[in-house]
């Protein structure tokens, strides 16, 4: 007997939506040198025309450079204290340390702020020629109230061994921050893996349909059914556990301790400017810390008697706002996913909370570190973002802050952070299991 046109097309159906789930592109490590513009020291209010690692094959413009911004009207700075500025026609360039080939894609995210300008973002080569398909791509820019975070994806069309990303700008001054580079590239060991599991499948399959050929008698037909259902059941069964398994260990892998911040006993109305579990590696600056709450006007804590607060920097001491800090329990890779979820409110005005992991030295980790905007609220509300690592890190921190100046505080509760299960993983299980299941189904020939 062979194998049915319907067992065929399920087959092909199966590798198709299989390959589609593991040849999805995957982040990879940052390609840019001082993206967030802080390896040059700036005093308040000056700039410099020069920019360390930018500008190394175009030279410098002087439509360009480093500006640690103070006047009160610019928005908080989204990475340490320097922005790059880009006046009209300036340019900013840099070697990408990787040869480029037809049909690559470099994704850039970058966080912007002008009146109203075009960004340009374009990789050529060292000829001052486009690689791109289509040319460069570009971005309008018109929020100057705040900086805006853009993702710009741009597909490789001709090789190039020593690429330059370039940045231009035509319009008003623009400000830049936290601009990173990252690869995307598909995994082919690992649909490589997953085809010769899939093809061994329908091999099993056809070697299956001609031993039943030969069954001696409609009753060792019938048992021989039943064994093949019996199998069936088994197999599925060990699949539902197998998946439950993996989809579980990889969401609880990495997870926050003291995450409702009920570890520390404090009375009622009282406050304490340290918090267990937390600031760990990065001390206390007496602008974070745990309230329990009494007051009329406070609403109801979500999850126990305590919150944590974080000053806005124009309180408290003058280092700056407000931050919380924690190791994360598990070292993370380029690639991984995570979700951190916090339930929040301002004392006041609209603050903006962010969002980062990085490395004991301070450094992202992240693609991008994005930032939560936490409108005026007479409630908790609940918040959702994703983080998606672009450099490795054994020992990861999670780093929460205060990012606004409005004067007022920002109460968090509920905080927790997981990373998203690896659906191929799963998949590639499942194959194996039902792999053993049909070995051991040799026996039943006769």
């Amino acid at each position: 007997m062979m194998v049915s046109t319907k067992t065929t097309q399920t087959l092909v159906a199966l590798f198709v939506v299989a390959s589609v789930a593991v040849f999805s592109p995957n982040a990879q490590a940052t390609l840019l040198s001082n993206g967030s513009f802080e390896a040059d020291v700036l005093a308040d209010g000056g700039f410099i025309t020069t920019t360390t690692d930018w500008n190394d094959v175009f030279g410098t413009s002087v439509a360009s450079g480093v500006f640690n911004p103070t006047d009160p009207a610019i928005p908080p700075v989204p990475d340490g204290v320097n922005v790059a500025f880009l006046n009209n026609l300036g340019f900013l360039s840099q070697t990408l340390p990787l040869a480029l080939s037809p049909g690559d894609q470099i994704r850039v995210t970058l966080s912007a702020r002008s009146v109203s300008t075009t960004l340009n973002v374009d990789i050529r080569t060292p000829g001052n020629v486009s690689i791109l398909d289509g040319g460069a791509v570009t971005q309008v820019v018109t929020d100057n109230t705040q900086f805006t975070t853009f993702t710009l994806d741009l597909n490789v069309l001709t090789a190039e061994a020593s690429p330059l990303l370039v940045l231009t700008n035509a319009g008003n001054q623009l400000l830049l921050d936290s601009v990173s580079a990252v690869t995307f590239i598909p995994e082919p060991s690992t649909g490589l893996m997953l085809g010769m599991g899939l093809f061994g499948l329908v091999a099993r399959r056809r070697r299956n349909g001609r031993c039943v050929g030969i069954l001696r008698s409609k009753a060792d037909n019938q048992q021989e059914t039943f064994k093949m259902k019996t199998k069936t059941t088994t197999f599925s069964a060990l699949l539902a556990i197998a998946m439950v398994a993996v989809f579980n260990s990889n969401a609880q892998a990495i997870s926050l301790s003291n995450g409702s911040f009920e570890a520390d006993v404090v009375a009622d109305g009282g406050f304490t400017t340290t918090t267990t579990d937390w600031n760990d590696v990065f001390a206390t600056n007496g602008n974070s810390g745990v309230l329990n709450p009494t007051g009329a006007g406070t609403p109801p804590v979500p999850n126990g008697d305590n919150i944590a607060f974080l000053n806005s920097s124009s309180l408290g001491n003058p280092g700056g706002g407000g931050f919380l800090t924690q190791s994360l329990s598990g070292s993370l890779d380029v690639g991984d996913r995570l979700i951190f979820t916090v339930l929040a409110r301002p004392t006041g005005a609209t603050e903006t909370l962010g969002v980062d992991i990085a490395t004991s030295a301070n450094v992202s980790i992240l693609v991008d570190s994005p930032q939560i905007t936490i409108p005026a609220s007479s409630t908790f509300t609940e918040f959702q973002v994703e983080l998606i690592v672009a450099t490795a890190e054994a020992t990861p921190l999670l780093v929460l802050t205060n990012e606004l100046n409005f004067g007022s505080q920002l109460h968090l509760d509920s905080a927790s952070l997981s990373l998203i299960p690896e659906p191929s993983t799963g998949l590639l299980l499942s194959f194996g299991l039902f792999g053993i299941v049909m070995k051991r189904g040799r026996g039943l020939r006769v």
